[in-house]
């Protein structure tokens, strides 16, 4: 059975300010809502917005860097925080309780 601070914790984290209180994980923390928010969701979405006008304004240039023999393992890499940072912000967006 949860405590009662673990009980206020999970019914003050569903709100968006930015601090959880005093009886909260110590008093010094973020609300999970507003950490999703403004740690994850924002930044990953200005992100995907700003994406395709740089890689338009990209296209055209002339390389700079030539391939190197590191280049497969530094896509192979860049892929997954890709995929994992998506499939986080899909989680957060969409709630954690579609997953269980």
């Amino acid at each position: 059975m949860a405590s009662k601070a673990s009980q206020q914790c999970a019914a003050v984290d569903d709100t968006f300010g930015p601090w959880a209180g005093p009886h909260c994980r110590g008093g010094f923390d973020f609300t999970l809502l507003f950490q999703e928010t403004l740690l994850s969701i924002l930044p990953l979405s200005l992100l995907l917005l700003a994406a395709p006008f740089r890689i338009y304004f990209l296209w055209g240039k002339k390389i700079k860097v030539h391939k190197s023999p590191l280049l497969l393992a530094k896509l192979v890499s860049f892929l997954c925080c890709l995929v994992n940072n998506s499939s986080l912000t899909v989680t957060d967006i969409v709630g954690p309780s579609c997953c269980l």
